[in-house]
């Protein structure tokens, strides 16, 4: 059957989009798939999509369908599986019948409205999909029964490829285009959008009133926050929204988003143990999360190379080793010393080839020439890039001399 883009999605793709998802037999719901998982789908479709292409007036049906053209090619999606629906009426939105359209009916005015930031779509809406919390749009009613979409494109596109087929609107009956860019304006161009900090200090509090009231709806991200929020809470550290470098007190934390990631990333375990070493090490200073990135790189090099058995005993050697160098507690700049350090090297037209090292190697190699100084007994792994040992980079970053312990008359 040829491809037609005004059709409904579904006679293009198969009633189950198997085209884009695979067969329903092989899928994996996308609750199961880690945060890397996720992370590495997602960079497999661009970042944001055009609609221009489709003229002046697309209809939904139109984007879809380009949309799923491209995650259909990517293969990205191909054995993910999602929570389906067809409806979201009678649900906990309470609304009037005569708001729902039909998503034939929907069109965007391509003048006004932007294109579709697809691994948005996929990341904030279409993966964690809850037809419970899909709020109702801004539109223009024409003459011919047709609307104009002017905000809630992305849940709508999201909407179509779940299954649902009547979406809810309020609007404004009218002809003219300048209707379209109010309304756009009124809900894109004046409103304060969510900081990092303020999603992560939602979805902290969201968790903790559900389990309050014994719900059983529990939200992956928001486990994940409050995981993090209690972890800085046990070594006096918080996180705050994103203020002047001199307005930031001891263990407090600007960069939340970052350090979602690297929780994500590096798992509970080495991510509590890294926050509380720079805790411990820096108890005066602002939390810095280069610090913690490279402490949490560190760990992960040497749990992956057994250089301990007892990891309570490799921490305690991290932290005694920053603690040599880093003597005043109110100091956090670990990480710039040694980012510092390593550019030195290249510039002195050394080392081209450790141009593209990671950010996280760098540090954990600085960290790991510190360990090196205060326990060379010890068989500390190297942090390599490309087969060589990056703290050859390092030159310049250094810590004083090991003192050889008092002898006692």
């Amino acid at each position: 059957m040829a491809f037609n883009q005004h059709a409904d999605p579904r006679a293009n793709f198969g009633q189950d989009l198997i085209k884009v998802f695979g067969p329903t037999s092989s899928r994996k719901h996308i609750s199961k798939f880690t945060t890397q998982e996720i992370e590495a789908i997602i960079a497999q479709v661009p970042e944001y999509v055009s609609t221009d292409d489709l003229g002046p007036r697309p209809s939904f049906y139109q984007i879809v369908n380009k949309i799923l053209l491209i995650l259909e090619r990517s293969k990205a999606l191909n054995g993910v599986d999602l929570d389906w629906c067809t409806t979201i009426q009678n649900r906990a939105m309470r609304r009037h019948a005569s708001h729902y359209f039909h998503v034939s009916k929907l069109y965007k005015n391509n003048s006004v409205q932007r294109g579709i930031k697809l691994q948005h779509l996929l990341a904030d809406i279409l993966f964690p999909f809850n037809p419970d919390h899909v709020l109702m749009g801004l539109a223009r009613y024409l003459k011919d029964g047709t609307i104009n979409v002017n905000n809630a494109q992305h849940r709508t596109v999201a909407c179509i490829i779940i299954g649902i087929t009547e979406i809810p609107f309020e609007g404004q009956e009218s002809e003219l285009e300048s209707v379209d860019v109010d309304l756009y304006a009124t809900d894109n161009l004046h409103t304060l959008s969510a900081s990092p900090f303020d999603e992560f200090r939602i979805q902290v509090r969201r968790n903790q009133v559900r389990k309050a009231e014994n719900r059983t709806d529990l939200i992956d991200s928001d486990i994940r926050c409050e995981a993090i929020f209690d972890i800085h809470a046990r070594y006096g550290s918080r996180f705050i929204e994103k203020v002047p470098a001199k307005d930031v007190g001891a263990k407090e934390c600007t960069g939340v988003g970052n350090m979602i990631t690297y929780y994500g990333h590096y798992g509970e375990d080495i991510y509590e143990r890294g926050v509380a070493i720079i805790c411990n090490v820096f108890p005066k200073a602002a939390l810095a999360t280069g610090n913690c990135w490279g402490v949490f790189e560190f760990l992960k090099e040497q749990e992956n190379n057994g250089t301990f058995t007892d990891p309570m005993e490799l921490d305690w050697a991290i932290q005694e080793s920053l603690l040599y160098k880093y003597t005043d507690p109110k100091k956090t700049g670990m990480h710039l010393d040694i980012k510092a350090a390593f550019t030195d090297y290249l510039e002195s037209g050394r080392g081209a080839h450790f141009l593209e090292c990671p950010e996280p190697r760098k540090i954990a190699a600085g960290i790991g020439k510190l360990c090196k100084i205060s326990y060379p007994e010890k068989n500390w792994a190297p942090i390599n890039y490309r087969g060589e040992d990056i703290e050859k980079t390092l030159g310049d970053f250094k810590a004083p001399p090991k003192r050889k312990p008092l002898k006692v008359a």
